[in-house]
């Protein structure tokens, strides 16, 4: 039996949502940081623009490192 091993994160709120369907452009940006030793994975950020010009942040993401099976 393999150890378990920590994979994907998916964080955003309802919120969040909502106000993304109600006043936000249909644009979303997606930002990535490379995670260094003993993480290693790959840290996206979703960011949207509302009707203010403010950055509204959408999703917070954790995933593995890009490989075959991803």
């Amino acid at each position: 039996m393999q150890n378990p091993r920590f994979k994907r994160l998916f964080i955003s709120f309802k919120g969040v949502i909502d106000g993304f369907h109600k006043g936000c452009r249909p644009i979303i940006g997606v930002d990535e940081d490379h995670l260094k030793r003993p993480f290693r994975g790959v840290l996206l950020t979703v960011m949207a623009i509302d009707a203010a010009n403010n950055c509204l942040p959408l999703a917070i993401v954790v995933v593995e490192p890009e490989n075959k099976d991803s």
